[in-house]
């Protein structure tokens, strides 16, 4: 199945899953909400793909066996995928106008990405490159300047020290355990994740946009994790403040 990409921010991706749980186990606990759920099309056959793309999504989760098999595996991918935004950012900082051709050079096709093993590659590719530019394992017209454009690089914080860090937690991908597991395979499992969870943002954007239309009281909106409660500024009376009410269609800014 072919999902558009909802546009949330990672950490509002991340925690659909126990949103959409809380969801659906208020209509299955609350008959009043249950019921008109269902005047809008959300029966049993909707209630039981809910708990199976909770389920589908587990199976790719921490608990899989890729990610369980090895802790440094993990932390690996974490701190990459940690690094990559800042990475980019900083290197474009460094040479985009000082040295446009070896901006170029380094960054040409790289985009940080909230997927760790997309993440993993743009940083190997980075890393690769500013190593290149040391060893001036380059074209004539980008050996005039590199080592002036490694030094800028290094003074934003992409030094020698980084670089080996960033060195050392590839080696780990690239060293699995017992050598069940390729790099690839980790991508491949990581890409499947992102996919369920995706199709999973998706599910719980419909029938989360159908609850809101069909309930305007607060106290179905909180039930359903849809709305909380909070003091006002002034600290005198609680209001009700949506949570996440606003979903974007695709395309849509975030």
């Amino acid at each position: 199945m072919t999902v558009s990409e909802p546009q949330v921010g990672e950490g509002t991706l991340e925690a659909t899953p126990e949103r959409l749980l809380h969801f659906i186990l208020a209509v299955a606990r609350y008959p009043n909400i249950r019921r008109r759920l269902r005047t809008r099309g959300y029966g049993a056959q909707q209630h039981r793909r809910g708990y199976q793309l909770l389920e589908d999504l587990g199976t790719y989760g921490e608990g899989s066996e890729i990610e369980g098999s090895d802790p440094d595996v993990k932390s690996a991918l974490q701190e990459l995928n940690q690094q990559d935004e800042d990475a980019v950012a900083l290197a474009g900082a460094a040479l985009r106008y000082k040295y446009p051709l070896h901006h170029t050079f380094v960054l040409n096709g790289l985009v940080a990405s909230t997927d760790a093993a997309e993440a993993a590659t743009t940083l190997g590719s980075l890393v690769d490159r500013v190593r290149r530019l040391k060893s001036g394992d380059v074209s004539p017209e980008l050996e005039a300047d590199a080592a002036e454009a490694v030094a800028a690089m290094a003074a934003k914080g992409l030094d020698a020290g980084w670089l080996e860090r960033i060195e050392e937690r590839l080696e780990r991908l690239r060293q699995l355990p017992d050598e069940k597991v390729t790099l690839e395979q980790l991508q491949a499992k990581e890409r499947a994740r992102a996919e369920k969870l995706l199709e999973l943002r998706a599910f719980f954007e419909e029938w989360a946009d159908t609850a809101r239309v069909e309930f305007k009281g607060r106290r179905d909106l909180i039930r359903l994790g849809l709305a909380r409660l909070r003091r006002s500024s002034d600290g005198q009376q609680e209001v009700v403040e949506p949570v996440d009410d606003v979903a974007s269609a695709p395309g849509a800014a975030a």
